[in-house]
């Protein structure tokens, strides 16, 4: 296995859910702890990312130093905190040396259109001709699906919205963090986004194609927003979101545009 040493910054970018952070230090109580264990390492972590929220780390430990973002006191015992508060709290505090363990391999396209059902493939082979059949399925499936887009927008233009409902489903499509993510830089990021979102709404993709006014001009809106400007910490997180897997975002933002039609 190779090791290779990274910055704390890179570190974060790289984070996937199920990644594991390992943690060694020379106090007493951490070689009491790896001796128990028979382990090198007396504590461990594991990344979770979850789409534009700052990667975090769900751990258990005895100190209470920074807030749980799930329940937002701080408390002892399993813990979910930002990861890079996390490690710089092990590092520098507890005087801890960190390893970052990654998946491997990485969670491809196929796996995840095993796990959505999402994907077909069909290959060249003998007695082709029993494969019609799922081709057909296919193909009706994916024309199933736009004539169900279609009648869905159709609905959602002639839902009216205000001004005022606008800008409601301006901030509950992107809401504040939880209380204990809600750092200034996190909250400026969130107005950051909340007004990019603002600018499509005004941009030829809603106004200029004459859907303002209407909860088809609010999806439309968000839908441009997640696919084109949305950050991604990859080009493969970009490409899965976009193309590969469903984005549950996108079916929120129709329920939530209907909700805020009734506000």
């Amino acid at each position: 296995m190779s090791v290779a040493s990274i910055s704390l910054d890179e570190a974060v970018d790289l984070a996937r859910t199920g990644d594991v952070w390992l943690f060694r230090g020379h106090t007493m109580a951490d070689r009491a702890i790896q001796v128990a264990t028979n382990s090198p390492v007396n504590h461990v972590g594991m990344s979770v990312a979850i789409e534009d929220l700052p990667p975090l780390m769900w751990h258990a430990e005895l100190g209470r130093s920074l807030p749980d973002v799930w329940t937002g006191t701080r408390h002892r015992g399993v813990q979910l905190h930002d990861l890079r508060e996390a490690v710089m709290v092990w590092a520098a505090r507890y005087g801890q040396r960190a390893w970052l363990r990654q998946l491997d391999p990485a969670v491809t396209a196929e796996m995840e259109g095993e796990r959505t059902g999402s994907v077909f493939t069909f290959v060249h082979r003998g007695k082709w001709q029993e494969r019609v059949a799922d081709a057909r399925a296919a193909v009706m499936g994916a024309r199933d699906d736009l004539a169900r887009y279609v009648e869905i927008a159709h609905n959602l233009l002639d839902v009216k919205i205000t001004k005022l409902q606008a800008g409601i489903f301006v901030t509950e499509f992107i809401p504040a963090p939880p209380k204990g993510l809600a750092t200034e830089r996190v909250m400026a990021n969130v107005e950051q986004a909340r007004t990019k979102l603002r600018e499509i709404l005004a941009s030829p993709t809603v106004e200029g194609a004459g859907i303002d006014g209407t909860a088809y001009g609010l999806v439309q809106a968000a839908g441009e927003y997640l696919d084109h400007v949305r950050t991604a910490r990859t080009w493969e997180t970009r490409l899965n979101r976009t193309l590969i897997r469903p984005e549950p975002l996108k079916h929120s933002a129709v329920k939530l545009a209907l909700e805020v039609a009734k506000a």
